[in-house]
């Protein structure tokens, strides 16, 4: 890891791009290399003007550089506001002599990052007379930085209906652009609209490649995947929403009443869109400039590494400076799962607030009749483009291209089949986990389908299992009927009846129209099958994330395309309905700004904690899965105690993982920083691991009464079965006024020895406390993991 072993500045930077550098480097040695975009990440930042900030980083150059002026061709950002630092086209032997300069922290190559309603806000709970809608004031006031694609500001999910006059305190703009007037597209809902792509176009210099049709160069959002977050998080309300007359209702966002400032730094095209780096890093030092209340984050790198690379994090650093800025981040898991430790180190940092993916009650079901008269219930969002004719059924593993085998065929991957076999016909194709549903479609429309049939990589899978829940939704860029079956043992008996040797049957099936079906399962919620997993503590809670209706670009590029008798037609659509942990970490964006507008002064720890510590674990599953739980806004803005933690507590974690006085000092900015009383420290998170490697453990927490200012809690604890007996000290917590601080030490006992220790991967149980009137209850998991 070069001169850093350990953990560094808690803080996550990503490539942001606007205009193409291709910069000299110096003559020499370097000649023969290529150079990249790197970022120069300096740690807090000790000058007192902007000035002296670029001229410090001028003069860091200038030791790789031979001129001012090959210093000034090779610079792309400045970050001069939060913190320091730079990105600069670079040779890797550059950036390996800036690596060694005292006053640099970390260099790291810009990487490319990806991007991951009228049911889901009334499901939570969030009701406009009573609870934390009205005693928020729906989040008035509160302004939510949002890190994406850009807005749709015609969108009458941004009308700024209501609004009061935008809060005195903003520092932000709205800067004009392509197809954005902010004299007409900016207003009392939309306060800020920037965008950064510098880093982008430097990465498409650097291949050789050239902006799509959806480049543009202002705020304006064109894919819709931006204008999807920001509205689920704070739209405006707006009555009879719904998409081609699926999900009919009032569509709004979390936090109602909550200001937008647009970030813009995903670029792309609709299914292929990245951030960078560089423009990550840029848009967080700007929105802390700006002093946005909440940053709203669903970008993530899909690479679980070690957490003590945090340092190269784009997303970590700029996340750190933010908290220390009191503005709370939450991110979303990303989607890589169901496998664990799938949740990428850059969306893993304990400051931030990491969100998993969960279903409602609401189901959209598709219909698949087949020949025999069976009717299959499955899933699936679509409403259009449905005929009462009946087409041949075809399995895609049988039907491989002349260059390919079943195994590829059955994924339908593109060249895999046999197009002449594909024209007329429903085909049946197999989901690989990963994949997006779209693309599915998209290779089998091509090639003349006339539906699609889409199972699950493994011969069953229970609804509760998640599958098929966000794989299936979404209506843009539909263009056939499709269908999705959790179980395909029906399908099956029907597919080998027809193929007995004494049968002339040709299996036939007509998928139906869909609808939206409200359920009440036992197990419901239930984790979305592509919602990413822990290593504990993260994810720290989740939301809705599957099926979430919200606001949508009304463009050609951002449309679905419709099949009729007279051809082809394009159709764009105010709203859309699609899923990912793109759309629950919106979701605690808004439920965050709706208990800051309650408790303007509490940290985004206090507010992490309150989400967290009221939230409902799920019936199934573990806390890998989940964390602490589903969100509950009936109890968040009012939890009764909380876990706080303060930048300082960051940063003796940091001495805990052993870094010295002087990388430390690099990255808070203060030279009287030491680690010296800090060999081990447990930070105050509201959740709780330990390792089954130690046959005996304990740490300590500390609560903060924000309830009543007598309040008696007393403690409830859910053993994690015969791995471990958790003991707590003292049982019982008294408070004699708010805000008031008590200590307890959790101390475990581990029962299996080391023989069996092998063979367990995780366990879990909980800490509950209870106050005497039963009218709060604080809960925290505790994970037990074998490292």
């Amino acid at each position: 890891m070069g001169k850093f072993r350990g953990l560094l500045s808690l803080t996550l930077v990503m490539c942001l791009s606007s205009q193409i550098y291709l910069p000299a480097v110096a003559t020499g040695d370097h000649d023969a290399e290529k150079p990249k975009l790197y970022i120069v990440y300096m740690g807090k930042n000790p000058h007192a003007t902007i000035e002296d900030t670029h001229a410090a980083h001028h003069l860091t150059l200038s030791n790789v550089f031979e001129s001012e002026a090959l210093v000034r061709e090779s610079l792309v950002y400045h970050y001069k506001h939060a913190f320091s630092g730079f990105s600069a086209m670079l040779t890797e032997s550059q950036a390996h002599i800036l690596r060694q300069l005292p006053e640099v922290v970390s260099v790291f190559e810009s990487k490319q990052l990806k991007g991951q309603t009228t049911r889901s806000m009334s499901y939570l709970g969030l009701n406009r007379k009573h609870g934390l809608w009205p005693k928020s004031d729906f989040g008035s006031d509160v302004i939510i930085g949002v890190l994406d694609s850009g807005l749709w500001p015609e969108s009458e999910m941004f009308n700024d209906k209501n609004l009061g006059p935008v809060p005195a305190r903003w520092n932000g703009s709205c800067l004009p652009g392509e197809q954005w007037d902010p004299a007409i597209h900016c207003n009392r809902k939309i306060i800020g609209a920037r965008w950064f792509d510098k880093g982008y176009l430097a990465a498409l210099a650097e291949s050789n490649e050239t902006t799509g049709p959806n480049y543009l160069q202002s705020a304006r959002d064109k894919s819709g995947h931006g204008t999807h977050v920001s509205s689920t998080a704070a739209g405006s309300m707006v009555e009879g929403a719904s998409v081609f007359g699926l999900a009919q209702g009032t569509a709004t966002g979390a936090a109602p009443g909550a200001r937008i400032a647009m970030y813009k730094v995903l670029w792309g095209e609709e299914n292929s869109q990245f951030a960078y780096d560089a423009d990550i890093l840029a848009a967080f030092d700007q929105a802390i400039l700006d002093g946005v209340d909440i940053l709203s984050v669903s970008l993530g790198d899909s690479i679980f590494v070690s957490v003590m690379e945090f340092y190269n994090s784009s997303l970590a650093i700029g996340s750190y400076h933010a908290v220390e800025h009191k503005i709370l981040v939450s991110i979303s898991a990303m989607n890589d799962g169901p496998g664990t430790f799938t949740v990428a180190s850059s969306n893993a940092a304990p400051w931030q607030l990491t969100v998993a993916a969960s279903t409602t009650d609401r189901d959209f079901v598709a219909e698949l009749q087949l020949g025999d008269g069976t009717v299959i219930e499955g899933r699936g969002v679509k409403n259009f483009n449905f005929t009462e004719e009946s087409f041949p059924i075809v399995d895609a593993a049988k039907i491989p291209a002349n260059n390919a085998v079943n195994n590829e065929s059955r994924f339908c991957e593109e060249g895999s089949l046999d197009a002449k076999r594909v024209q007329g016909a429903v085909i049946l194709c197999t989901l690989k986990f990963g994949v997006n549903k779209t693309h599915l479609e998209e290779v089998v429309y091509q090639l003349g389908a006339t539906g699609l049939i889409i199972v699950g990589p493994r011969s069953k899978f229970d609804f509760d299992a998640g599958f098929p829940y966000g794989f299936l939704s979404s209506t843009y860029t539909t263009q056939i009927p499709t269908v999705g079956l959790a179980n395909r043992s029906k399908l099956d008996a029907y597919l080998n009846k027809c193929f007995n040797s004494n049968s002339t049957s040709i299996p036939t099936g007509i998928i139906r129209r869909n609808k939206a079906v409200r359920t009440r399962r036992y197990n419901n919620p239930v984790i979305a099958t592509f919602s990413s997993r822990g290593p504990n503590p993260v994810p720290d809670i989740t939301a809705p994330g599957v099926d979430i209706l919200a606001a949508w670009p009304e463009t050609d590029t951002a449309s679905v395309l419709e099949v009729t008798s007279e051809g082809p037609v394009l159709r764009t659509t105010k709203f859309n309905i699609i899923s990912g942990t793109s759309m629950s970490a919106p979701h605690i964006s808004g439920i965050a700004a709706l208990v800051k507008a309650e408790h303007p002064d509490w940290s985004p720890a206090a507010i992490k904690s309150a989400l967290m510590t009221t939230a409902i674990p799920l019936k199934k599953g573990n806390i890998l899965d989940f964390g602490a739980g589903q969100v509950n806004v009936l109890r968040a803005g009012d939890p009764g105690l909380i876990y706080d933690i303060s930048p300082s507590d960051y940063t003796l974690f940091l001495c805990s993982l052993n870094y010295t006085d002087a990388q430390l000092a690099v990255i808070t900015g203060e030279n009287a920083t030491s680690c010296n009383q800090s060999t081990s420290f447990s930070l105050n998170y509201p959740s709780i691991t330990f390792s089954i490697v130690h046959s005996e453990s304990s740490t300590v927490r500390t609560v903060t009464n924000v309830g009543p200012a007598n309040s008696t809690y007393h403690v409830n604890i859910v053993q994690p079965g015969d791995v471990a007996i958790i003991y707590v000290n003292p049982t019982t917590l008294t408070f004699i006024e708010q805000n008031q601080k008590l200590s307890f030490t959790v101390s475990v006992q581990i029962l299996i020895g080391p023989d069996n220790s092998g063979t367990l991967q995780h366990s879990q149980g909980f800490i509950t406390w209870k106050d005497v009137g039963n009218l709060y209850q604080v809960t925290s998991p505790v994970s037990f993991w074998n490292y």
